[in-house]
């Protein structure tokens, strides 16, 4: 089977580990990279024994798919152009900056038969699927999802919500696909100057369910974690560690046998000790490490090649956007 040549644009750090994953791909031939910058592209390229290309035109030649791991304010220009060649392109997150640029983007991808896949990472973890089972059941929820970091001096070309808030919200709204926000409220502020260093936003879906998300990347503590809470169960899922632990109720409780008004003093008594621990189950898992970067291109190479939909598909990384941008703007408007 010929494989599917593939090209990277941008040889940063991200950039080069994609090419890695690229090039170790058994269905891929890494057939090159281009950055404006010559002497980092032509340093990636040779780790790879590839090309460096002079031009976007000369690769989009070249290429069937490319990834674009460029600073995100140039995403929509660069997808723009390859898309407009039928290239199939991999999109670091976010997609774009912009809901409208999104928008054109799927419209441009559709009209030119190519695909669009976006690099949503935390969709590969596996902690993350108890908390996106729970989401999806419908039951309505309280979220509060936090994700802080110190400055990293990467991604300034954008703010606190583009750069960490993104990630939980693309994950919520993957869960809650059909659920309308109706509405949200918003607060940020800049430490260094620029964009936003962090924030913190409340949005509220149609089915009552509530997510609380803060992002900073001014903080002394790294933390990559979410709490999901329904009636009858509560998950925490600590993404940097890959642990989920989740509290379900047991049937007695769900049958509502244990309702203060059919039980006498007496037993309550005898039960309330032992209670929580008897009638809401812990379910505990730690999950083993996985290379979410060579999970994402064997997503990307899957959709290309056989039809198969990614975990994180365009329509949906497009929706985070447009709440990224409603909370920046409310974020503005608070200010």
């Amino acid at each position: 089977m010929q494989r599917l040549r593939m090209g990277i644009v941008g040889s940063g750090r991200l950039g080069s580990f994609h090419a890695a994953k690229a090039a170790a791909h058994e269905e891929v031939e890494l057939a090159g990279i281009y950055d404006i910058n010559h002497d980092s592209a032509r340093a990636v390229a040779e780790r790879h024994n590839s090309w460096v290309f002079d031009t976007p035109e000369t690769l989009a030649n070249a290429v069937q798919a490319v990834v674009i791991a460029v600073p995100s304010v140039q995403h929509a220009e660069i997808a723009r152009f390859f898309l407009e060649n039928g290239v199939s392109l991999l999109i670091e997150k976010p997609m774009t900056t912009t809901a409208d640029d999104a928008k054109t983007l799927i419209a441009l991808a559709e009209k030119n038969n190519a695909n669009i896949m976006v690099g949503h990472t935390e969709q590969y973890n596996p902690a993350w699927e108890p908390g996106r089972q729970l989401l999806s059941s419908g039951v309505p929820c309280l979220i509060d999802a936090r994700r802080t970091s110190g400055y990293t001096f990467r991604s300034t070309d954008i703010g606190a919500v583009l750069d960490l808030m993104i990630h939980d919200l693309e994950l919520i709204l993957s869960a809650m696909p059909n659920e309308e926000i109706t509405q949200i409220d918003a607060f940020g502020f800049s430490t260094l100057g620029g964009h936003e260093d962090f924030a913190q936003a409340r949005l509220k879906f149609a089915n009552g369910t509530v997510a609380n998300l803060t992002a900073s990347r001014v903080e002394q503590e790294a933390v990559r974690c979410m709490k999901i809470s329904s009636a009858y169960e509560t998950c925490v899922i600590h993404f940097a560690t890959r642990t989920a632990v989740c509290h379900r109720a047991s049937d007695e409780v769900l049958s509502g046998s244990f309702a203060p008004d059919r039980i006498s003093v007496d037993v309550i008594s005898k039960i309330q000790p032992a209670f929580m621990s008897t009638h809401f189950q812990t379910n505990a898992e730690s999950f083993p490490a996985v290379d979410a970067l060579s999970l994402e291109m064997a997503d990307f190479v899957g959709m290309i090649r056989r039809g198969l939909t990614p975990k994180a598909t365009a329509p949906n990384a497009a929706r985070a956007v447009d709440v990224s941008e409603r909370v920046l703007a409310k974020i503005r408007e608070n200010e």
